[in-house]
C-alpha cells in the first residue's frame, strides 16, 4: 500500500527592498488599509476640506480596487476632520511594519505626493508630514524625497515659499530673490554674468503665482 504524504504550504512573507518609490507595493492587512487611509484623510483635511484633486489622487496614489474604494472613500470622508485621530492609527502602522522601515518609507512618499497634487505642500501639510515622520522613525525623511523630487515647474518651489503664503509673503520673496539675483548685484559681487541665469525663473515663477492668484491663466 502507498501512502501519501501532502505538505503543508506555509505562507511565504518577503521583505521588500529599499531604496525604490513605493517599493513596497505589497498587500496590507484590514487593520493596515483602514491606517494609511486615515493618515490619507488627516493630511487632505489638515489645511482644510479635501478637494477632488486629493480624492482622486488618493485613489490613485494608494491604488485602491474598485472593489475596496467605496470603504475607503467613507472613511476617508469621515476621519479628515477629525485632528487628533491620525495618531493611534500611525502607532499601529508602526507596530505592524517596524520603525524606520521600508514600508514606512513607502507610505510617507505617498502621503507627500498626495500633498503635491495641488501645489506645493503647505505649512500644516509640512507639520502633519514632519510629525508622522517622527513618530515612524524616519525624522526628516520627507524632506530628503521633497528635494530629490522637487519639480522646477512649481513657482512656489522656485520662490522658496508655500503654497498659502499671503501676497505679502510672495512679494517679500520675490525681492529677496531679485536682490540676491539681479545681474548687477551678481556682478558687484565678482560673479560670472552666467550666475544671473535664475532671474528668468524668478520672475516668470512670480508671474504665474500673481496671475493665478487673480485667477489668471
Amino acid at each position: 500500500m502507498f501512502r501519501f504524504f501532502r505538505k503543508r504550504k506555509e505562507p511565504r512573507t518577503e521583505t521588500p527592498p529599499r531604496g525604490g518609490l513605493f517599493a513596497a507595493a505589497v498587500p496590507e492587512p484590514r487593520a493596515g488599509r483602514t491606517a494609511t487611509t486615515v493618515l490619507a484623510a488627516h493630511l487632505a483635511g489638515c489645511d482644510g476640506e479635501p478637494n477632488a484633486e486629493e480624492r482622486e489622487g488618493f485613489v490613485r496614489l494608494f491604488r485602491l480596487s474598485p472593489e475596496a474604494r467605496p470603504e475607503q472613500a467613507a472613511l476617508f470622508a469621515r476621519y479628515h476632520k477629525d485632528k487628533q485621530a491620525f495618531r493611534p492609527f500611525a502607532v499601529q502602522l508602526l507596530q505592524l511594519h517596524g520603525r524606520g522601515s521600508a514600508a514606512l518609507e513607502d507610505l510617507i512618499e505617498r502621503l507627500y505626493r498626495l500633498a503635491l497634487v495641488d501645489g506645493s505642500p503647505t505649512s500644516q501639510e509640512s507639520a502633519f508630514l514632519d510629525d508622522l515622520c517622527e513618530v515612524f522613525g524616519l525624522p526628516g525623511y520627507w524632506r530628503s524625497v521633497d528635494a530629490q523630487q522637487a519639480r522646477e515647474d512649481d513657482p512656489y518651489r522656485v520662490l522658496g515659499i508655500p503654497r498659502d503664503a499671503s501676497d505679502r509673503d510672495v512679494r517679500t520673496a520675490f525681492r529677496r530673490l531679485t536682490r540676491q539675483h539681479h545681474p548687477d548685484a551678481v556682478m558687484a559681487r565678482g560673479g560670472a554674468p552666467d550666475e544671473a541665469a535664475p532671474m528668468a525663473a524668478i520672475n516668470a515663477a512670480y508671474r504665474r503665482v500673481m496671475r493665478g492668484r487673480r485667477g489668471g491663466q
